[in-house]
């Protein structure tokens, strides 16, 4: 039986300036099962492209 490919995502909102580590390590495990996945990293993506105000309002956010 094939296993489909898996997709990990993280959402926003998030800590911009930290990489998910988590499921990078998560990632590695299933490679090892040999498990296919991919990441997105939509949080990061959508942090790119907001203005500066939204940006320091995403990172006070994260600090609650």
């Amino acid at each position: 039986m094939k296993i489909p490919k898996t997709l990990l995502t993280i959402l926003p909102i998030f800590w911009p300036n930290l990489p998910p580590i988590s499921l990078a390590c998560l990632k590695t495990y299933l490679d090892q099962k040999n498990i296919s996945v991919d990441i997105i990293d939509f949080n990061i993506l959508f942090f790119n492209k907001v203005d500066k105000k939204l940006k320091k309002e995403w990172k006070i956010s994260c600090n609650v």
